[in-house]
């Protein structure tokens, strides 16, 4: 089994937050007629829960169908289990509540910082240097794996051109 390198995995990021972007924007749009038959706060913690669960979909049914998103079949990588097998629904919860914990830090203090205007750098740099240990992890894992995958049991793998997913 091949392992991607940073550079690709990093790329596939980006393509990916553009992906789910794109399906939040959606799902908050299919969500927006509740928010006049609820009270605001109540509306909003519900559409942060109505979209997490979309995530939780997405992101789920993708790995256990065939361990692959859109943004991993374009960069041709595989998400299976430590051991090569397909990916069980325990690992892909682990991974997808791991990913939670890392990368939504950082971005709701970005959106806090952009609306608030205050003193963010502090947590900002805390939560970059989180992302950067997860990422640099990668540099120095003997099998380059990255920290979310160590941590959860998971690996990506390289897939030839012409393989279809299982």
């Amino acid at each position: 089994m091949q392992v991607p390198g940073v550079l690709p995995c990093l790329l596939a990021l980006v393509y990916e937050a553009v992906l789910v972007a794109a399906l939040l924007m959606v799902a908050g749009f299919v969500f927006q007629p509740l928010h006049g038959l609820l009270p605001p706060q109540m509306a909003r913690v519900m559409q942060s829960l109505f979209l997490l669960l979309v995530l939780a979909l997405y992101f789920g049914w993708c790995w256990l169908r065939s361990g692959q998103t859109l943004a991993l079949k374009t960069w041709r990588m595989r998400l299976v289990a430590a051991d090569g097998r397909p990916l069980a629904l325990r690992a892909a919860a682990l991974r997808f509540v791991m990913g939670l914990l890392l990368y939504l830090p950082l971005l709701a203090t970005c959106v806090w910082w952009f609306y608030q205007r205050q003193q963010a750098w502090p947590y900002l740099l805390l939560m970059s240097l989180l992302w950067g240990l997860h990422w640099g992890w990668a540099l120095f894992d003997a099998e380059r794996q990255l920290l979310l995958d160590r941590l959860a049991g998971t690996r990506l793998i390289k897939t030839s051109g012409g393989q279809a997913a299982p």
